[in-house]
């Protein structure tokens, strides 16, 4: 990614959070730079950033930019076994022996938030391999500030066909993970929604803005459709001398709302027995597509001349 290009972002449209999501690990050798080169603009700025990280290679630098609140991060925790760690993560006995001291310097920053908001997360997903340990990492996040963010194992990548099938949770596995949210006074309990969905851009790390074709909807994980079939539609690159925020701001929003339609009418042909997830961080489809229409219309309400266009 062009990091000047997003610094000039960030200033135009006075941009307050960047959301860092993907398949690569932010912190690997191939990344890091380039990482904290988004951090340091960030900051700059007075911009949130947040991403996901096996915390592995954290380094003081990294802590440093947690402990101020510019990094929010979400930590990769899905079993206190040292096995389990080091073949979830494909590392090493020193790695893991790291993952634990740095995941035991996380607990410490958590705890010590006076806020009643965090900035630190658990990316948590059970299978049939941790599932036991499922009480004991919920309480873990509870006690200590962290919020569970509880993932779905996804039918995509390596994690097919017979995997898939022996790894995943039944359905009374997944209501008793439920049933443990409760117990500890989460009633409420839902997948957070991931906010590259909704946020005003999307870019790539090849510095293009995109959008689901069919839907409006920002991140190609969100698709109604299969990943691999669905298209998308372009709005440009931001590494361009002429491009501007509100330029990609008012092309963004006009051909989302072109699209508000199709999103009213995906939420009208599901099912209420439906409980497809979109994403592995979407939760629930009948959710997101609501957020999704209301998010539109404030967006829509709050833009001016734009009142006999709603009432039409």
């Amino acid at each position: 990614m062009d990091v000047s290009a997003l610094e000039k972002l960030i200033i135009q449209g006075k941009v307050k959070y960047i959301f860092i999501c993907g398949l690569g690990e932010p912190t690997a050798p191939e990344n890091i730079d380039k990482f904290k080169a988004v951090l340091q603009v960030a900051q700059k700025h007075n911009c949130k950033v947040s991403a996901f990280t096996n915390i592995v290679a954290l380094d003081e630098q990294l802590f440093q930019y947690i402990e101020d609140k510019t990094l929010n991060v979400k930590i990769k925790l899905d079993s206190f076994k040292p096995e389990k760690v080091r073949e979830t993560f494909g590392i090493g006995t020193e790695q893991t022996k790291t993952y634990f001291e740095n995941l035991e310097r996380i607990r410490k920053i958590a705890r010590a938030n006076d806020e009643p908001e965090t900035q630190i997360a658990a990316s948590v997903v059970f299978t049939q391999e941790n599932f036991d340990e499922a009480e004991e990492v919920i309480v873990f996040c509870l006690e200590n500030g962290i919020y569970p963010l509880l993932g779905e194992l996804e039918e995509a990548g390596r994690c097919v066909g017979e995997v898939y099938l022996r790894l995943k949770l039944t359905d009374e596995q997944t209501q008793q993970i439920l049933k443990i949210m409760e117990k500890y006074g989460v009633k409420d309990y839902r997948v957070a929604h991931c906010p590259a969905n909704y946020g005003a851009l999307h870019i790539t790390g090849a510095n293009e803005v995109l959008m689901d074709e069919e839907t409006g909807l920002g991140c190609k994980w969100f698709s109604l459709k299969d990943n691999n079939v669905c298209k998308k539609v372009s709005f440009g690159n931001i590494s361009g001398d002429e491009t501007t925020w509100q330029d990609f701001e008012d092309k963004v929003f006009k051909y989302r709302f072109m699209k508000h339609c199709n999103v009213l009418s995906a939420l009208k042909n599901l099912k209420e027995t439906d409980t497809q997830l979109i994403g592995g961080c979407g939760g629930p489809a009948k959710q997101v597509l609501e957020t999704h229409i209301d998010l539109n219309m404030k967006a829509y309400r709050s833009r001016k001349n734009n009142k006999n266009d709603l009432e039409k």
